[in-house]
């Protein structure tokens, strides 16, 4: 995946949400369903945060999706996660979003 980058600088009075995503593997497990499927759920649930979050206020939004502990995850669930993110960075890029930045 290549990076992507547009900087951008917020003003004192935005509002910049951080959000750590993590647990979704487990919570589908504890659904019965593979962990992808959490995945799946993840960025769903990211979407619907970027969705509303112009109504909300919410100038930037970061989302932290994968750290370097994920790497020692088996390939077929690094692959999925990978498959993801793509997708999803190139669609959020191609919106209104002021910045975007991945990284591998």
């Amino acid at each position: 995946m290549q990076s992507t980058r547009r900087a951008t600088v917020l003003e004192r009075d935005e509002l910049h949400v951080a959000i750590v995503m993590d647990g979704n593997g487990r919570w589908a497990e504890a659904q019965g369903r593979a962990r992808t499927a959490g995945h799946e759920a993840g960025v769903d649930a990211a979407l619907r945060v970027i969705e509303a979050a112009p109504g909300c206020g919410i100038d930037a939004i970061s989302l932290y999706a994968f750290s370097s502990d994920n790497w020692q995850r088996p390939a077929t669930e690094v692959h999925a996660l990978m498959g993801l993110a793509a997708p999803f960075l190139r669609e959020q890029a191609a919106g209104p979003s002021r910045a975007v930045y991945a990284s591998r």
